[in-house]
């Protein structure tokens, strides 16, 4: 057992130095609403379409963004407007039920 928690040891202590590497990062210093800015145009219907492996075509591109660092994923995942396009053939209850409680208040946009 000794081992064991000396690995869950390391494994907090280089989350702790990724997190502090990222925040060193020169986009790190812009402010939260600048990159939700940014991050809208990949997340706009008409904007561009961002590639993930194994996805369907236009399905939760954006959400790529999330991915990158802790920072982006908060952000990502605080905006309600990236969560306001449902499209109910391409999710589950489940997606839509967390894409629904993740867009809040902004207006909805069904398919």
């Amino acid at each position: 057992r000794g081992i064991d928690e000396d690995i869950e040891s390391f494994k907090v202590s280089i989350r702790a130095l990724k997190f502090k590497r990222n925040s060193l990062a020169l986009v790190s210093r812009l402010p939260p609403e600048v990159l939700a800015t940014i991050f809208s145009f990949v997340s706009s219907p008409g904007g561009p379409k961002v590639p993930v492996p194994d996805a369907k075509p236009d399905r939760l591109g954006w959400l790529c963004v999330a991915h990158v660092c802790h920072l982006w994923r908060e952000i990502a995942l605080n905006q309600p407007r990236f969560w306001s396009h449902i499209d109910f053939t391409a999710l589950t209850s489940a997606g839509i039920a967390e894409m629904l409680t993740r867009a809040r208040m902004a207006p909805l946009f069904l398919k």
